[in-house]
């Protein structure tokens, strides 16, 4: 559960600050920084149909753990520093596979472990969505906040992108 809070966290603050980051420090139109960041979504639901694929064909879950929990940490410092290059978009599909590509998996492993109950895995499932619905609430706020402190979204936001490696400790 404390895994999926950091990636799913940074998600929300991407998706809410990033297309007014990318207007005000780059003096993108509106329009054009939304449909940048909307390549996450889109992206994102690539991610999951590939990865549910996947964990059919390979028995390992770790590495559909530890390949988004390192990308998805540098994928949100390269959406924020990488403004105005082309890496820009690459940066956007790296997030989405960081944020999503695991979820998959982490919704499996509840029920491989031996002895648990179908009950168990309703809780565990329920209190994952909970708390990172909860994450993905203040984050924003959050960001929102440092931008009044520091008259800028860079640390509120980078600070997720680091917080997003919660996935790979």
């Amino acid at each position: 559960v404390l895994s999926d809070i950091g990636p799913y966290a940074q998600f929300a603050a991407m998706m809410a600050w990033l297309p007014t980051y990318y207007h005000e420090a780059l003096d993108m139109p509106l329009a054009k920084a939304g449909m940048i960041v909307g390549v996450l979504p889109g992206a994102g639901v690539v991610m999951l149909v590939l990865a549910g694929a996947l964990t059919l064909r390979v028995a390992k879950r770790r590495p559909f753990l530890v390949a988004p929990g390192v990308i998805v940490g540098l994928a949100g410092v390269l959406s924020v520093l990488a403004t105005g290059t082309p890496v820009l978009y690459l940066a956007m599909v790296l997030l989405a596979f960081g944020c999503w590509f695991y979820v998959p998996v982490l919704l499996t492993v509840p029920m491989e472990i031996p002895g648990v109950s179908e009950q168990q895995v309703a809780i565990m499932w329920s209190v994952l969505m909970s708390l990172g619905s909860l994450g993905a609430f203040f984050t924003p706020l959050l960001v929102g906040a440092g931008r009044d402190i520091f008259g800028s979204y860079v640390p509120g936001l980078l600070l997720f992108a680091v917080f997003s490696w919660s996935l790979l400790v």
